[in-house]
């Protein structure tokens, strides 16, 4: 296998299934269609800012649609403690904390919680290091979304650089069709 192949096999463990600029742009209908019912979703820098234990209304609304239209959700977080499990709560949809993604066991854990399989859900979150690449090496279909905010901590910051570096990348060799360099 020539070093180029190689590179390109590491760079597609990277590569999302789909770009949405923010959770309220992904076209959930579609997913439906698909058969992709169980979502999911990162908390920090996907579904609230980092430094933020607010669930929004707009946010509470989606969830309730969502589960209104016969979606499963939870949210997989590494981040633990009273402010996630209560974020969870007042969003009204389980939550597994201290999730070490990028490790296989997050995704079948969250998928446990809700019952769901690798054919019918999807992973949603806004780094390509745990959410990305976790749910790609477990076989799940991938929505990557911009950081709702630039408050990260110190490591997560160094990788955004590389993040970015590979999301242009991915662009240029066309896995990555609709990805705004966000």
């Amino acid at each position: 296998m020539s070093r180029e192949n190689i590179k390109m096999r590491l760079l597609r463990r990277f590569c999302p299934s789909r770009y949405s600029a923010t959770v309220f742009d992904i076209d959930y209908t579609e997913l439906r269609d698909q058969g992709r019912t169980n979502l999911l979703f990162d908390l920090d820098n996907t579904l609230v800012a980092r430094d933020s234990n607010q669930v929004s209304s707009e946010l509470k609304e989606l969830f309730e649609r969502l589960l209104d239209e016969g979606f499963k959700i939870v949210i997989v977080s590494n981040n633990w403690g009273e402010r996630v499990s209560n974020f969870g709560k007042e969003a009204g949809v389980p939550v597994l904390g201290r999730a070490v993604k990028p490790l296989k066991r997050a995704f079948r854990l969250a998928m446990d919680l809700i019952g769901s399989n690798k054919d019918n859900s999807v992973a949603i979150g806004d780094q390509l290091f745990t959410d990305i690449y976790g749910a790609n090496q477990f076989g799940l279909m991938t929505i990557l979304v911009s950081p709702v905010s630039s408050i990260d901590l110190l490591h997560t910051k160094m990788l955004r650089h590389v993040e970015r570096g590979i999301l242009d990348r991915l662009t240029k060799l066309g896995f990555l069709q609709n990805w705004q360099g966000g």
